[in-house]
């Protein structure tokens, strides 16, 4: 989190010499934030189903209980007990733009007051 917080401030700090707004830094940053873990778990679920693939013998998509193993049936809890994901999807947004809003607030906050105390000791 203090990684992501870090390069979220250096962002921040480089669009802002580029003179952009903060509503558009805040709005593209919490979008992207918001996007990368939906992408995440679409790209583990494809590689789930990638691996599935290899236990369907007869290639009709299905599975038989002849074709169904342990390690399928491990492969498919993998795919379905993940409800972090689905209430991510409906709940994630508000949470990435408030951690946008803290962080982008802190940097103001910084630029304006702090560091200008600090330069003038």
């Amino acid at each position: 989190m203090i990684g992501l917080s870090s390069l979220l401030l250096l962002c921040i700090f480089w669009l802002r010499k580029k003179k952009i707004s903060y509503f558009k830094i805040i709005f593209f940053s919490s979008v992207i934030l918001y996007l990368i873990p939906i992408l995440a778990f679409q790209y583990e679920s494809y590689k789930i189903k990638q691996e599935m693939e290899k236990y369907d013998i007869n290639k009709d998509g299905f599975f038989s209980k002849e074709e169904m193993t342990y390690e399928l049936e491990e492969l498919e809890n993998n795919l379905i007990n993940d409800s972090g994901f689905g209430i991510f999807v409906f709940f994630g947004y508000p949470f990435c733009l408030l951690y946008t809003l803290m962080i982008c607030l802190v940097f103001h906050v910084t630029t304006r007051f702090i560091i200008p105390k600090l330069l003038t000791f």
